[in-house]
């Protein structure tokens, strides 16, 4: 998009955010705010015949302040807000462990059900002599033989009364976020004020970014944000305005899967063909085609953005067309746990 002149040039929308500036008077607000499981609804597929309710847990308490340090010239404003929830997850990802019902869609055994039974799904690749390897069936929780534990998929014994081939299975999202925000406004005179932001926050928890099927797959997310700002506005006169801009944010946030610690090869005998590192280990995400869901935990890893921006604009609102210029210069630097910042590009 093109934006006016005072907003600098930026990808996609402009969104303008105003802060509350501190007065001569202490003044502040404070919330909070609470939910239970019991006060709330069911998930849709969470209906009474699948079982218990899935946790729903929520809970934030806010507050602010605002005032002056020095009167009429120095001005505060802070404000905090920290967020705790816990929300269950319903999903049913139909593997099932023993042999089922003929459903006449294996290939080379007589009989069986290849679709939705472990069982026979090894037994029919064991029947075609496939060549594997030995920990194949082992990082899906099963012996050669095809009997399975649970360690990779969830037992089912095929008696869940949404079918035999359902499994009631889900892990729930805890997550915590704490956000800081601070603002200082500066009288100079009657023609200069200053101003200076900074924002903090923090998130931490763990998720069920895809359907995983065990705990130790679940993601672990972080997202950790810092913008800080400030302006300068100068008035010469009645008819012109002059404010300039600076702002430097940066942002990190990996996604990482809770075995990333494990190396692959000596505890699921895979070679991933990638030297091992504490932050991208654990079981890859392996998925084939049909109903039966992938195993592993997803993981994206470690990104950093970091943004310098620097914006000057000269307005003047005389009637009847205001007067805008501007100048802008940015630098957007990025990298991952893997390799370092790359050089940074000016825009």
């Amino acid at each position: 998009m093109n934006p006016a002149a005072e907003y600098g040039w930026k990808p996609g929308t402009i969104v303008n955010v105003g802060l509350k500036s501190g007065t001569n008077t202490l003044h502040g607000t404070g919330y909070a705010f609470g939910r239970d499981t019991p006060l709330d609804a069911r998930n849709y597929f969470n209906t009474v015949a699948s079982g218990p309710q899935e946790s729903q847990k929520s809970g934030a308490v806010r507050g602010t302040a605002g005032g002056a340090l020095v009167k009429d010239k120095v001005f505060f404003f802070r404000g905090y807000e920290g967020q705790r929830y816990t929300v269950g997850n319903h999903l049913d990802p139909k593997p099932r462990h023993g042999r089922a019902a003929n459903a006449s869609n294996c290939t080379f055994i007589a009989s069986g059900d290849c679709t939705n039974s472990l069982t026979d799904a090894i037994a029919d690749v064991q029947a075609a002599g496939i060549n594997r390897e030995p920990r194949q069936p082992e990082d899906c929780g099963c012996t050669a033989a095809g009997v399975c534990d649970g360690t990779g998929f969830p037992t089912n014994d095929g008696t869940n009364p949404n079918g035999p081939s359902s499994i009631i299975n889900g892990f729930p999202n805890t997550v915590s976020a704490d956000n800081f925000i601070a603002k200082a406004d500066v009288h100079l005179n009657d023609r200069n004020s200053v101003t200076g932001m900074y924002f903090y926050g923090n998130n931490n928890g763990t998720v069920e970014d895809f359907p995983e099927l065990q705990p130790k797959w679940q993601s672990l997310i972080h997202t950790r944000a810092q913008v800080v700002g400030g302006s300068w506005t100068f008035f010469p006169n009645s008819r012109w305005v002059n404010e300039a801009r600076f702002g430097y944010n940066r942002l990190y946030q990996p996604s990482l899967n809770k075995d990333h610690a494990v190396d692959p090869a000596a505890a699921y005998g895979l070679n991933t063909g990638c030297p091992f590192l504490p932050l991208s280990g654990g079981l890859p995400r392996i998925g084939w085609f049909g109903e039966f869901q992938a195993v592993g935990g997803f993981k994206c890893p470690s990104c950093r953005v970091r943004t310098r921006e620097s914006n000057s604009s000269i307005t003047s609102p005389t009637p009847p067309e205001s007067t805008r210029l501007s100048s802008e210069a940015k630098c957007i630097a990025t990298g991952s746990a893997a390799a370092p910042l790359a050089t940074p590009e000016a825009a």
